[in-house]
């Protein structure tokens, strides 16, 4: 019987991602589909390859296993929910669970990225149901049920959320970039004012931390943990003096071909000097000797002035999210 070896391959965790799966059409012949997988439901996946949209029954299924992405040429060629994933790599919560081709996520409250479902495809059951079992397990991690919603690939999640009364808010723009571009930007205008080049840690120090501000606060509980829960983090800071602490940081964090940017700040007295600058493009070179090509990054819409220190080093932007949370029980 079919369907048997492949479970342990195959599930639909990988909706979203690229697979191969080798199946029996009604004549018996084996045939090959490779493309990503669109949608696992009612035991049925589909298949989305360069010829067109394959639906395969499970049961007809000999074998299947995700396979690589094909390598890039331009950062910019990266689909949105692949794009998606990559990003969700670098910021790891606490706690995650599958629905499907939607990402559970919760850390503590810490940033909407790491405590909301990110959807990366079809969750594989009827819309309510799969609703009714985000909004138990956000209960049981005492949050609000959340959604981190990519534009331009799930309008119709985006749609079903918003008739039944899931509000709207923003999120971020996604921006991409080759690392050799970001690099050669950042030499050409290597005007920042630094007496100490910066600094590269494996961990963030206690200063470090301190440096960076959530909300314009102070790092609450579960922080830490979604900074430092990854293998190939680096935290960048720039001090003000020998033994100074940081005026500006930065977070790296390298998952195969890409270097992801996040956590960057300047101390408000020291902006304008092109401190952004310089522990961004830090953060991204150490990225390249780690073998990222590519880099990405999230900003708020109207954050200007970061918009246009990413421009300068050659960012564009690839694409947009927003959020949506459940209306309150009883409202």
């Amino acid at each position: 019987m079919h369907g048997v070896s492949y479970t342990s391959v195959l599930s639909p965790a990988l909706v979203g991602r690229r697979i191969m799966v080798r199946y029996a059409g009604d004549d018996g012949r084996l045939t090959d589909a490779v493309g990503d997988l669109v949608s696992w439901r009612d035991g049925q996946l589909t298949v989305r390859t360069r010829s067109g949209d394959v639906t395969v029954p499970e049961s007809a299924i000999v074998a299947g296993k995700p396979v690589p992405e094909p390598r890039l040429r331009r950062a910019a060629d990266i689909s949105v929910a692949q794009l998606h994933r990559v990003a969700a790599r670098g910021w790891r919560p606490r706690r995650t669970e599958w629905v499907g081709g939607w990402l559970l996520r919760a850390s503590d409250g810490f940033t909407r990225r790491a405590n909301s479902v990110l959807s990366l495809g079809d969750p594989g059951r009827p819309m309510d149901d799969a609703l009714a079992t985000v909004a138990a397990w956000y209960a049981e991690q005492r949050l609000p049920a959340r959604f981190q919603v990519p534009l331009g690939v799930a309008e119709d999640l985006d749609a079903a959320l918003a008739a039944r009364g899931w509000s709207a808010h923003t999120g971020a723009d996604v921006l991409v970039a080759d690392v050799a571009d970001v690099i050669d930007a950042a030499r050409r205008a290597a005007t920042a004012r630094s007496d100490h080049p910066p600094r590269i840690d494996a961990e963030p120090s206690t200063a470090w931390l301190r440096a960076y501000h959530y909300g314009g606060r102070s790092l609450p509980a579960g922080a830490e943990g979604v900074l430092t829960r990854h293998d190939r983090a680096a935290f960048v800071s720039v001090a003000s003096g020998p033994a100074g602490d940081p005026v500006a940081i930065a977070r790296a964090a390298v998952d195969g071909d890409w270097v992801g940017l996040t956590a960057v700040e300047v101390a408000p007295a020291e902006r304008h000097r092109g401190l952004g600058r310089l522990v961004s493009s830090a953060a991204v070179a150490w990225g390249a000797e780690l073998g990222a090509r590519h880099a990405y990054l999230q900003v708020a819409p109207d954050n200007a002035a970061a918009s246009r220190l990413y421009a300068g080093l050659g960012f564009v932007r690839h694409s947009r999210y927003h959020y949506r949370t459940a209306p309150a029980v009883g409202g």
